[in-house]
């Protein structure tokens, strides 16, 4: 059996991640100096250093040029959004209905039964945003990128709002795992309606009518009628003159 080693910088990032995940350094405050580490921890500053830039690379503390290293507030998103170019793979793509079938069905079903009044209007604070960006992407006849990047920006929200309303920390984490591919996919998929669709108010009034139903379905506790909302729009291989 093989001795696994462990260089000095892991062994002192992982000292310091646990004084961390501890409370000994808490949110924003200043870790010592890289002297100091040094002699704290009997190693040179080199070695302080290459801890330090690992430390950073995960997303737990940040250097400040001409300030010093502070604690972070971890996100988690930002983190796998930051990393998302290496493990994402082409065939992902085409896994993305499958997926959101599985998890937005149930997170919609948990939603129904944990959410608050409170959260239910919050959700339909998001989906008004997205009807609104929704009605002026497909309004332009010229090709505008920003606004496109700003109404996919907003069905995430959406779709991830009613994550968060599962209240379950798992589908939070697989949901922002699956973001980029996501993202990718309504790319595509946004760009073709776009394209068959414009100045047809009808049809813009059809697409928008998905989020709403949704909406609605998980407000009126109707858990029937949102899962079919949810399944008609993932399935993109419908016509966009079917949504209704």
């Amino acid at each position: 059996m093989k001795i696994k080693k462990t260089s000095l910088p892991d062994e002192i990032c992982d000292s310091i991640k646990a004084s961390i995940k501890n409370g000994e350094w808490k949110l924003q405050e200043k870790l010592p100096s890289e002297n100091e580490l040094s002699e704290m921890f009997g190693v040179n500053r080199l070695t302080i250093r290459m801890a330090l830039q690992k430390l950073n690379s995960q997303g737990i503390v940040e250097t400040r040029v001409g300030e010093g290293t502070y604690v972070k507030d971890f996100s988690f998103s930002t983190y796998i959004g930051e990393v998302s170019d290496f493990y994402l793979m082409p065939e992902m793509i085409d896994n993305v209905c499958e997926y959101r079938q599985l998890l937005e069905v149930e997170c919609a079903r948990l939603a129904i039964e944990r959410a608050s009044p409170e959260e239910i209007a919050a959700l339909g604070a998001v989906c008004d945003r997205y009807d609104e960006t929704n009605r002026r992407v497909f309004a332009l006849a010229d090709w505008n990128s920003e606004l496109l990047q700003e109404l996919i920006e907003r069905d995430l929200e959406f779709h991830y709002e009613i994550v968060k309303l599962s209240k379950n920390i798992l589908y939070r984490y697989s949901f922002e795992v699956a973001r980029e591919p996501i993202f990718r996919y309504l790319q595509m998929i946004v760009t073709q309606r776009h394209k068959s669709s414009i100045g047809n108010r009808e049809l813009i009034a059809k697409a928008c009518s998905q989020h709403r139903m949704i909406f609605e379905a998980i407000r009126d506790k109707d858990f029937v009628k949102c899962r079919n909302a949810i399944l008609k729009m993932i399935d993109y291989t419908i016509d966009l003159s079917e949504l209704a």
